[in-house]
């Protein structure tokens, strides 16, 4: 949720992955479709006028959480909150878009069977990395900084969420721009490792040494990641703030629009919808489980704007 008043144009998605919206804010001012669950999310509306274009031309945005971002490193983490906070910074091979289509984003092109990227017996997935993509630090990222993110996650002693590496047999760099997937079985739906936010790549020099037990020991890297994305981290403050700043080396000239980015942590849902629908703290408030009546009243004082979303995440109750 965002104020009104405001060039943000911000009228961005519950649920959606927090990379996802800062880019969507970064381009057209378009509804992006959430990654699960229908609970509302407050945003303002944007002025008449459109942002100035450029990287960093608009200043600060401020999302409100109130389950608050505790790690970066996703590989560590069951939270959505902490997949949205790292997606800022580290970036998979493909993503969805928000019509929900795959897109390229270190690879590049989405390997088929037709173009030879998926082998005729559904065992295999090749991708092509974009090539002088570097990370935060200028360093270069190669096919081998996949190779050590799956032996970091498949390593049982990490304690690491391994879902989709689930039926990988091994992970190949054939050459520093080339990484090949094998799997176990015939795999006729491939693009579940290393795509979309909850598998990211890690940067191998910055994360060796932090496999099995001594995992949950590595501080800095878990909270301060290396990435390819448009964002570093600038301040991180766990079950609070984190502060992002604009990585330099970021491959797109023109982006990411805000110079910076913090995500805040909130007492509540209620206390969330209140920085954006009545306080004007905050330019968005995300996953707002709060009752129908509360929000109307919050957003009847004319801040900002109440948006439902619908996704395909499916939440149990066990």
């Amino acid at each position: 949720m965002t104020p009104h008043g405001t060039r943000k144009t911000f009228f961005l998605i519950a649920l959606l992955a927090v990379a996802a919206m800062v880019f969507a804010a970064c381009a057209a001012p378009a509804a992006a479709p959430a990654t699960g669950g229908e609970q509302p999310a407050a945003a303002a509306p944007s002025s008449d006028l459109p942002a100035e274009p450029g990287r960093g031309t608009d200043g600060t945005v401020t999302l409100v959480y109130w389950q608050q971002v505790s790690i970066l490193n996703p590989y560590l983490s069951s939270g959505t909150k902490d997949f949205h906070g790292a997606s800022l910074i580290v970036e998979p091979l493909l993503e969805f878009n928000q019509d929900s289509e795959l897109v390229p984003v270190l690879a590049q092109e989405i390997p088929t069977v037709e173009n030879g990227g998926i082998s005729e017996d559904l065992l295999s997935i090749t991708y092509k990395l974009l090539p002088d993509v570097v990370w935060a630090d200028g360093t270069p990222l190669t096919a081998d900084d996949f190779v050590f993110t799956w032996q970091f996650c498949t390593n049982e002693l990490t304690g690491c969420t391994v879902q989709n590496f689930v039926g990988v047999e091994s992970v190949e760099a054939v050459d520093a721009g080339t990484v090949k997937i094998s799997f176990a079985e015939p795999t006729p739906y491939p693009y579940i490792p290393f795509v979309g936010y909850l598998s990211p790549v890690l940067q191998k020099a910055q994360f060796e040494g932090c496999e099995g037990e001594a995992a949950q020991s590595c501080s800095e890297q878990n909270t301060s990641p290396i990435g390819t994305g448009p964002y570093k981290v600038k301040e991180f403050r766990a079950n609070d703030t984190v502060v992002y700043e604009i990585n330099e080396n970021y491959r797109k000239a023109d982006k990411p629009h805000f110079a910076e980015v913090v995500i805040k942590g909130a007492e509540d849902a209620s206390a969330s919808a209140r920085a954006v629908l009545e306080t004007g703290e905050a330019d968005y408030g995300w996953n707002l489980q709060v009752e129908p009546d509360v929000l109307l009243d919050m957003e009847s004082k004319g801040n900002g704007k109440v948006i439902a979303a619908y996704g395909g995440n499916v939440e149990r109750i066990l």
